[in-house]
């Protein structure tokens, strides 16, 4: 209901009037309206003040004999002194009492609120990655990815599979290895053991298969996924950055790869990001020169080159570099694997060990 419609049942309790739950409702919630019904109340508090004024018959002097008796005479005295409906001033105390216990439960429940998890992964050592998933939207049920963390490669994959309450059932995919070239995608994802666990917000709960890289998973429930690029990472690129985001391959103005939900980085210098994509190879992206890799040109979240006669674009979620120029090594026949069928995969890592 808007106020408009609202404040004309505030003004009917003084006529003796009752309020539709749904009016009350929107009073629980509108500072507005409640503000008015201040109003109101106050208004009845000096219409009885000024009904007291009016008694023709003096005050006689009394003494007050018990705290108890005062009570139960103001009281009296209240209700003698009333110059507006008491079943008026009986719906208003009920009205108040209402709107209280309902304004408590509003915000007792507030934390149940919500379909989307904001979830965090913290480390002892290193940065928290952040990964928000949705309890109702298939299309954004789950996050995962390949990081370094204290000279670990962390693979990792959560998804949400229902909520009860304040909690949500979660599965749990995570894997530790040794620092070294390492890739990411469905099949990596398929791979990695499962954990099904019950996760309650506002409690912090222990990544499991991670081995003595401890991860605490914390996290707080939301209306909605916020906009965030690379983690909240700033949108500028660091001096020596590369970073692919969701990267998009086109290959003569025509789609050859789709890499949504994948991503890398790289920051250090002699570093090196490596896109595969089914039937067109592997593509090393590199901030100096590599043998054999023809320069690229940047502009903010697209790389532009040539390669064997064909022109590729690499379009991304964000800005990939600050220089306006890479070097990209196109090797078109590469397969790492002996299925043809695989799916596309991104890494980063030294060059020399990408190669």
């Amino acid at each position: 209901m808007r106020c408009d419609e609202v404040q004309e049942y505030v003004s009917a309790l003084y006529d003796g009037e009752t309020m539709p739950f749904e009016a009350a409702e929107h009073t629980a919630c509108c500072a507005h309206c409640q503000e008015l019904l201040k109003e109101y109340a106050q208004m009845g508090a000096a219409l009885r003040s000024y009904g007291g004024v009016l008694i023709a018959e003096p005050v006689p002097d009394r003494t007050w004999l018990t705290t108890k008796q005062d009570r139960i005479t103001l009281w009296k005295k209240g209700l003698e002194m009333m110059r507006i409906p008491r079943i008026a001033f009986a719906c208003l105390v009920l009205l108040l009492v209402v709107l209280g216990s309902r304004l408590a439960v509003v915000e007792v429940r507030a934390h149940d609120d919500g379909s989307v998890l904001l979830l965090k992964l913290t480390p002892a050592q290193g940065d928290t990655i952040s990964c928000d998933i949705s309890m109702s939207d298939p299309n954004h049920n789950g996050c995962g990815g390949l990081t370094q963390i204290d000279k670990t490669n962390l693979m990792f994959a959560l998804k949400a599979l229902r909520k009860d309450g304040n909690r949500a059932l979660l599965s749990v995919r995570a894997k530790v290895s040794p620092l070294g070239p390492a890739s990411w995608g469905p099949d990596v994802e398929a791979s990695l053991p499962e954990t099904q666990v019950w996760f309650t917000p506002g409690q912090s709960l222990s990544l499991p298969n991670t081995g003595e890289l401890k991860l605490a998973l914390t996290g707080d429930w939301s209306d909605h996924i916020p906009v965030k690029f690379a983690d909240s990472q700033l949108l500028d690129p660091g001096p020596n950055e590369i970073r692919l985001n969701s990267p998009l391959l086109l290959k003569n103005s025509k789609v050859a790869g789709d890499l949504t939900h994948l991503s890398a980085d790289t920051d250090q210098p002699g570093e090196g990001v490596l896109l595969f994509v089914p039937g067109e190879g592997r593509f090393l992206l590199s901030a100096t020169e590599v043998t054999g890799a023809v320069p690229a040109k940047v502009q903010e979240n697209r790389i532009s080159f040539e390669s064997e006669g064909q022109k590729y674009i690499i379009v991304t979620g964000m800005p990939v570099s600050r220089s306006e120029q890479i070097w990209v090594l196109h090797d078109a026949g590469h397969n790492p694997l002996p299925d043809p069928g695989q799916g596309a995969s991104i890494s980063a890592g030294p060059v020399k060990k990408l190669l």
